[in-house]
């Protein structure tokens, strides 16, 4: 049986060989990066907690470690940012992050952890108010970036959808550090605010993906003769 491949077809089916093919191989090199990425995440996360400086000029030094910092919480000038509904407990809730005032008189931003929406107000969960030093174990992050379809944070109401750290320092009057620490979980620790787990969750689905591109690209191939193979064989 003779196989004669015609023109449109052929440049369709190698065109769109091209482009699965570069995406494929893209998600080969998003691959190796995350992975390089998620070791050096795991190498930093791993070391010993290091007392937090008085300020932070070179972030990278500090990405992905754990750090302590003590100093006594401004209750009344906590933030209020909504997560949404998290899996692992099914109901929407806020991140609760308070101002800390440290010895040295400077304030640096804390995200203690989730609270339930229901107890939100600070008046229904007076057992978070600490009071007095306290000494907080957490990890350093500069603050987000806005996503295309998050809202504008409302900062009147206190209802928060993004870390935006300018933005807080004007609602609390504060000279804030321009980064946050996220509070980590003690062993055993469940009271509200549920800090986050001392592990780093990083999604890392590339393989599958690149697997799926270049499946499409294989699929596409046979399609292609088949067609003239039928095509030959009907005349």
């Amino acid at each position: 049986m003779k196989f004669k491949p015609k023109l449109i077809p052929t440049i369709i089916t190698l065109t769109g060989l091209a482009v699965l093919l570069l995406l494929g191989t893209w998600q080969m090199n998003r691959l190796e990066w995350k992975q390089f990425l998620i070791k050096q995440m795991n190498e930093k996360s791993a070391l010993p907690s290091t007392a937090l400086p008085k300020s932070i000029d070179d972030f990278e030094k500090y990405k992905y470690r754990r750090v302590n910092v003590k100093g006594v919480f401004d209750h009344e000038k906590e933030i209020h940012l909504f997560v949404g509904a998290r899996s692992e407990r099914g109901r929407a809730g806020y991140d609760v992050l308070t101002p800390l005032k440290r010895e040295d008189g400077s304030y640096v931003l804390v995200d203690r952890g989730w609270v339930d929406s229901e107890v939100k107000a600070k008046e229904k969960r007076p057992e978070t108010l600490i009071e007095g030093e306290v000494e907080i174990e957490g990890m350093i992050h500069l603050g987000e970036n806005r996503g295309r379809f998050t809202p504008d944070n409302d900062i009147n109401k206190n209802l928060w959808f993004w870390i935006n750290i300018d933005e807080i320092k004007s609602y609390a009057g504060i000279n804030l550090q321009n980064f946050y620490v996220r509070a980590l979980k003690k062993d055993g620790e469940s009271s509200y605010p549920i800090a986050s787990d001392s592990f780093i969750k990083v999604r890392n689905n590339h393989l599958q993906y690149a697997i799926t591109w270049y499946s499409l690209a294989i699929i596409l191939l046979i399609i292609y003769f088949l067609y003239h193979r039928k095509e030959v064989g009907g005349k």
